[in-house]
């Protein structure tokens, strides 16, 4: 927090969720409040963050060997061997609009998110 002295952050109230996914092949941000498909890559809109920074600070909370542990996902199932690096919003934006139940699965797959909290390296 030293880096962010204008940053304030009420743990109790929080103003914006972020879930930071640190892999090896890089760091995702996902942010409840990005109207686009989710997953901000570092470094590419993101200037106050590096993956660098991002490491030392989850390593600073003691969150980092947690977050590097392998799992499998949604993301690692369907994972492309060659994925796009150069998404276009429009184009999937479109896509989107075309599969008819979109909503229905976005509310089945939100129905079945667990959260846990983190505090004082503690998960609850």
């Amino acid at each position: 927090m030293n880096n962010f002295p204008k940053l304030k952050v009420d743990l109790n109230n929080p103003e914006l969720d972020i879930e930071i996914d640190i892999r090896k092949e890089g760091t995702i941000i996902f942010d409840n409040r990005l109207k686009r498909p989710s997953g901000l890559p570092i470094g590419t809109s993101s200037k106050d963050l590096t993956k660098n920074g991002t490491i030392k600070l989850s390593q600073k909370f003691a969150l980092y060997k947690t977050s590097i542990l392998p799992y499998e996902d949604s993301c690692s199932v369907f994972i492309p061997s060659k994925p796009a690096t150069k998404s276009n919003t429009n184009y999937i934006k479109s896509i989107e609009d075309s599969l008819q139940h979109l909503s229905k699965l976005e509310k089945d797959a939100l129905d079945e998110v667990k959260k846990y909290k983190i505090e004082d390296s503690k998960v609850s």
